[in-house]
């Protein structure tokens, strides 16, 4: 029988959705209470682990989450690489500002960007946010099922009444962005918001009825890009993967970690060659990503 690397049961420490740090703290509070109360925190998972029986992982951990990888490598976590996030920094005060940004990175795509936007207005697509959310759930739920089914071969993590759970919790920092096309919803996008701040959490099109007119790329970056210039945000985070075709429409990869440390002291040595492996293997995929 193959021997495996099982790094099951583990206490998993990450955000389920979106981008940020693993853990928040008051505003106003002292660098020395932080850590201190961070400390406490990770005292507690580790304890919650042993008592279990259980390794502990932390996903995600970005650049300046500075504490908590000072800490993860005092108390002996080993480290790799994780797939790097995308942002992008809104440096313009208009959509032709971003445009002129674009042209001067990547000059190809200032006709393509033209090309993508006439073509949906052409075929009649008109995007615009929704205010009200109570008629659509269905279909708008429906939209992410397909993009996720798309892409994944994991069960559908939203439960059907996600769209009103967000406009409960967020209010008007949540924003709906819909594509309709001869009266029929056929696209949607949301956009969390936080102060200057926004992440675009999920996106969702109805490939069949969208018919080549590039509303995937209208909806998911050049209404919230345009958007974002007029509501003074500054920075929009894409999550992970697409990374060709976020650089090319300016976004920067971010470079994320994890943190893993064995339940079973036993598996030290055989964690460390294989996140030594994993982290040579990430370094050369993160060089071909940046190239891009």
């Amino acid at each position: 029988m193959d021997e495996k690397i099982i790094f099951l049961p583990s206490i998993i420490c990450n955000r389920q959705r979106g981008h940020g740090t693993h853990f928040i703290f008051p505003p106003g509070i002292k660098q020395d209470q932080i850590i201190l109360l961070q400390n406490k925190m990770i005292d507690e998972l580790e304890s919650i682990a042993k008592n279990n029986k259980a390794s502990i992982c932390f996903l995600n951990v970005v650049n300046n989450e500075i504490q908590l990888m000072k800490s993860l490598k005092e108390r002996g976590y080993y480290k790799t690489i994780d797939l790097p996030s995308n942002f992008i920094d809104v440096k313009w005060s208009s959509f032709e500002g971003y445009k002129k940004y674009l042209l001067r990175k990547y000059p190809y795509m200032n006709k393509s960007i033209r090309h993508q936007l006439n073509r949906n207005r052409k075929a009649g697509v008109v995007i615009q946010q929704l205010q009200n959310i109570d008629n659509h759930q269905e279909r708008l739920i429906e939209l992410l099922q397909m993009n996720h089914f798309k892409y994944n071969s994991t069960l559908f993590p939203l439960k059907p009444n996600y769209f009103r759970q967000v406009k409960e919790n967020f209010g008007n920092n949540a924003v709906i962005y819909t594509a309709i096309k001869d009266g029929i919803i056929i696209g949607v996008g949301v956009e969390l918001r936080k102060g200057k701040e926004a992440f675009f959490s999920s996106i969702g099109v109805d490939h069949e009825r969208s018919q080549k007119d590039f509303t995937f790329f209208n909806l998911g970056y050049y209404e919230p890009i345009k958007n974002a210039a007029e509501c003074k945000i500054k920075r929009i985070y894409y999550g992970i993967g697409l990374y060709r075709t976020k650089i090319k429409r300016g976004c920067i990869p971010e470079e994320m970690f994890i943190f893993y440390k064995p339940g079973n002291k036993s598996m030290n040595s055989i964690v460390k060659l294989w996140f030594a492996f994993h982290k040579r293997w990430m370094n050369h995929k993160l060089s071909y990503i940046k190239q891009l």
